[in-house]
């Protein structure tokens, strides 16, 4: 069962790439065509090329922005808590021996 996941990830991820690499390439070779007029097919693939790119980005976008945001918030807080003013004997782990 495990491997079958692996196996249907693996295609998916490989699918993903592929569908990104073509697209690209069908937008680069295709950028200059001769446009047929309002019902042109490779403007309408060019459309669906351009959809498929904005959406990978916005999906990478929003995987990538919570881990960024938390590693911000965490080196921010980290700075206050070294220059807070008035930090206790247990902020700066101090031995109060007496």
């Amino acid at each position: 069962m495990k491997q079958n996941r692996r196996a249907a990830a693996a295609a998916l991820a490989l699918f993903l790439a592929l569908s990104l690499l073509l697209s690209a390439l069908f937008l680069l070779f295709e950028a200059d065509h001769d446009c047929a007029g309002a019902c042109c097919s490779v403007c309408s693939a060019l459309a669906l090329c351009r959809e498929t790119l904005a959406g990978v980005a916005l999906a990478a976008t929003a995987l990538l922005f919570p881990p960024a945001a938390a590693l911000c918030a965490r080196r921010a807080l980290s700075a206050v808590r070294r220059t807070a003013p008035g930090a206790s004997p247990v902020l700066r782990k101090v031995k109060l021996l007496n």
